[in-house]
């Protein structure tokens, strides 16, 4: 697993496949340090708990505001995120290396956790790098001096959000895993985020009143806790909500995975 796991990360390395969510993660702080007072598919009041989406303004100089600000631009970190994890899996597909590792005899499922660590890890760098550079950066642009309990709480709520992008990883991997093609698997992945969003910025405020499998369609999307942690509402036990999401979605998804990489066929 070692070897797996070092192999990828010179894979990463030496195949520049990093550059691009790289650029693009400081593109998006630039844009934010032009205009940090934004809003991105957001529904409701920009008061805290009042609404959900990605809100870059920020109203109150205290910790749930710098915070809030610090996940507003996660809408577009996710697209870098599931289109850089379809490329890097899919790689393996189109480079027929793949094979070669399993020639090697190394087992199917260590191939996969190996890419799914290396995914994970390098996604977790660029949030985190993109959240707590605008953190800082709001933090002197405002005189905001955060304790450590706040940095701490702020820590808690960036984390709990990327749990739920984590979900999002291991399903663009078992999409791309499937169909072997990157085109159609960023396609397939963006309709799902997309459809989702649209459905859950016009319901989110009568959940309740909804179908079943409305609100079962919106609870198995990964934008349904995006949006709602990244606005830092946590009404209707969104923070309960999310880790039994990641828990469940992680190990169904996984399970699934295993299965069908124990019968997949390479030609």
């Amino acid at each position: 697993m070692n070897n797996l796991i070092k192999s990828d990360s010179l894979k990463l390395l030496f195949s520049k496949s990093w550059i691009y969510p790289v650029v693009l993660t400081i593109l998006m702080f630039i844009i934010y340090f032009i205009d940090g007072d934004a809003q991105f598919v957001s529904s409701g009041n920009i008061i805290l708990g009042q609404g959900i989406g990605f809100i870059s303004s920020i109203s109150n100089v205290d910790i749930m505001n710098i915070t809030r600000s610090s996940m507003s631009y996660s809408i577009f970190l996710i697209l870098i995120i599931f289109t850089f994890t379809i490329s890097f899996y899919t790689s393996e597909y189109s480079q027929n290396t793949i094979k070669l590792s399993i020639a090697r005899g190394e087992k199917r499922f260590n191939i996969y956790l190996s890419k799914i660590f290396i995914i994970t890890i390098f996604s977790l760098i660029i949030y985190y790098m993109l959240s707590y550079i605008i953190f800082i950066y709001n933090s002197i642009r405002f005189g905001f001096n955060p304790s450590i309990e706040e940095v701490a709480f702020s820590f808690r709520i960036v984390t709990l959000n990327f749990l739920a992008i984590e979900v999002l990883i291991l399903l663009s991997v078992f999409i791309s895993m499937i169909l072997r093609t990157k085109m159609i698997s960023n396609i397939i992945i963006f309709l799902f985020l997309f459809i989702g969003m649209m459905m859950y910025m016009n319901v989110w405020s009568i959940m309740d009143k909804q179908s079943f499998l409305m609100r079962l369609f919106l609870k198995i999307n990964p934008i349904y806790y995006i949006s709602t942690i990244s606005a830092c509402n946590f009404n209707n036990n969104i923070i309960r909500e999310s880790l039994f999401y990641f828990i469940l979605g992680s190990l169904v998804i996984l399970g699934l995975s295993y299965i069908f990489i124990m019968k997949e066929e390479f030609k």
